[in-house]
């Protein structure tokens, strides 16, 4: 679904009013969020809205690690799998550690840590 002015300013004010409201998926990293997830804003263009969590979940997007839109923790397996998407997807970057991370929405450190333990 496109999105519309109120969506937009809602995921760049980082507005918790509209969490459960809607969730919005990024199509560059097949994450979704919730509108007050505090992870680096996506481009416009790369948005997709969802009403329901249940339907980003079926259009194959993972849930955020840092703003669990399912209300629960994601797995380390589920984040790695995240990771060689974004990989796959951004093969032709030259991806620093700490870009990798803030892509998969978690921490440079964990990410090395997980990484190691995989």
């Amino acid at each position: 679904m496109s999105i519309t002015k109120t969506e937009w300013q809602a995921i760049k004010d980082n507005n918790k009013y509209y969490d459960d409201i809607f969730w919005y998926a990024v199509k560059s990293t097949r994450i979704f969020c919730r509108p007050s997830c505090l992870s680096r804003l996506p481009k416009k263009e790369n948005i997709e809205i969802y009403y329901t969590k249940e339907e980003a979940v079926q259009a194959g997007y993972r849930p955020c690690k840092r703003c669990q839109p399912l209300g629960e923790p994601v797995s380390n397996q589920e984040w790695v799998r995240e990771i060689d998407t974004i990989l796959l997807h951004n093969y032709q970057q030259k991806l620093t550690l700490e870009e990798l991370a803030h892509l998969a929405r978690g921490s440079e450190s964990y990410l090395r840590h997980t990484m190691l333990i995989k």
